[in-house]
């Protein structure tokens, strides 16, 4: 018996040695050819949404500079350099991505 305030385990342990074990089943598992379309999927996906991410970061860093003051309407047309290959490369990658459906 447990003292008081102790913890008694033995009625656990005495339940858990009688149970009957189940048995393992030892056999190999049938091989199947390796297919990597799912992980390949799950990157174009990831790539896709990085850059449209990415783009729409851009696009608002932009329009935030704009409404603080920091930049003029017109200096917009200086950021060509970074819009003009990221939506590059969102077009290429989404088109990509939904290309191979």
């Amino acid at each position: 018996m447990a003292e008081p305030g102790g913890l008694d385990l033995t009625l656990e342990e005495e339940t858990r040695l009688s149970e009957p074990r189940s048995e393992v089943d030892l056999r190999e598992p049938p091989l199947q050819p390796y297919d990597p379309r799912p992980q390949e999927d799950k990157a174009r996906r990831n790539i896709a949404y990085a850059l449209i991410g990415l783009l729409f970061l851009v696009v608002f860093a932009i329009i935030g500079l704009v409404a603080m003051g920091g930049i003029e309407v017109v200096d917009i047309k200086e950021f060509s350099v970074i819009i003009g290959p990221l939506v590059a490369l969102v077009s290429a990658a989404t088109g990509f991505y939904y290309g191979n459906r």
